[in-house]
């Protein structure tokens, strides 16, 4: 039997509406979006590349609240493969192996109202805390570096 009802991911970071990542992979393939909330905490991954000049989020499942979007799409196993793609997750793998981890999460109105479940992109805390001890703030570096002549 074929599945009919939309694909729904939430997003949080560069795949938002008018951001650099939603133009390339969600624009013009989505039949809706609406700001929503998740329970969980945002990181920010010092992590810089030309891409990426202020780094990345990364979205915990800890206390608190994240706002981002319900993307919906018109039912496409292919745009989940190349989320998957873009937030290196790889079904099968362990956590330790993956970037994100792909998983079902409950999404709340901006009034914290239980809403639906959704596809999510989640960081383990433990890769979050060895990304941000290993990431290097180029930017910082290149400007002292620029002081210094």
């Amino acid at each position: 039997m074929e599945r009919t009802e939309p694909l729904q991911v939430f997003v949080y970071g560069t795949l938002k509406p008018e951001h650099l990542n939603f133009e390339l992979f969600c624009a013009g393939k989505i039949i809706g979006a609406l700001p929503a909330l998740v329970k969980g905490r945002l990181y920010q991954i010092p992590f810089y590349t030309e891409k990426y000049p202020r780094g990345y989020p990364a979205m915990t499942m800890e206390a608190g609240w994240v706002e981002g979007y319900l993307l919906k799409f018109a039912h496409d196993v292919e745009i989940l493969k190349q989320l998957d793609q873009l937030e290196g997750y790889q079904g099968g793998r362990s956590p330790a192996e993956n970037e994100y981890q792909r998983q079902c999460i409950q999404i709340f109105t901006l009034d914290k109202i239980p809403l639906t479940k959704a596809w999510g992109y989640t960081m383990t805390i433990e890769h979050v805390k060895e990304l941000r001890l290993s990431g290097i703030d180029y930017a910082a570096l290149v400007g002292k570096c620029q002081q210094m002549r």
